[in-house]
């Protein structure tokens, strides 16, 4: 073989390669299944495994919703159909949250439907035995899109735990981006060589 081959066949190994490890690093964000409890709770497995390494672990609480208001219609009829479930969704989130003591949850902030902070097993055991809870998930990438994208902070958003730790979420992306700058500049030589 020429060396001009060996070297287009080494580049698209190098691409295959690193083909591979974007899609490891993109499927490792999802790792994690639902668990229900015997309550109908929905919960994140990934909460469960944190507790082995911290006794805090972030998490995204959201309440059921027997509201009855379907947000539909126009922009001013969404708006005020909006508005109206979330005074519904207040009292209830604030009686969700009021069974919890602080030795077992700090919160972060409240949502529109629900709140987040950090919850101990003592705390997260009464929140999927809670009837009112819809679903517990962890507070990583998903949840702090959920989080910052779809749900409306309300007065309590002023006190932040000392506690939360965002355990490598910025290394996992930037790392993520390495991988698929490499690709990309890989795919540009073998086209520039080819």
């Amino acid at each position: 073989m020429e060396k001009k081959e060996v070297m287009k066949n080494k580049s698209y190994i190098l691409l295959g390669v690193l083909g591979i490890l974007v899609i490891i690093s993109m499927t490792s964000f999802v790792n994690a299944e639902m668990l229900v409890s015997d309550a109908n709770v929905s919960y994140d497995s990934e909460i469960l495994d944190r507790f082995q390494s911290s006794e805090w672990v972030d998490v995204l609480v959201d309440l059921k919703d027997y509201s009855n208001i379907t947000v539909t219609g126009n922009k001013e009829e969404r708006k005020e159909l909006s508005r109206q479930r979330d005074i519904w969704f207040k009292p209830k989130i604030d009686e969700a949250f009021a069974a919890l003591s602080e030795d077992e949850f700090n919160l972060v902030r409240k949502t529109s439907r629900g709140f987040r902070g950090e919850v101990t097993k003592k705390g997260l055991d009464k929140l999927i035995n809670d009837t009112r809870i819809s679903a517990v998930y962890f507070n990583g990438i998903v949840g702090e899109a959920l989080d910052s994208e779809n749900e409306t902070i309300t007065e309590n958003n002023k006190s932040i735990s000392p506690n939360i730790k965002k355990e490598g979420f910025w290394f996992k992306w930037w790392w993520m981006i390495i991988l698929i700058g490499l690709f990309v500049i890989g795919y540009i030589i073998i086209k520039r060589k080819g």
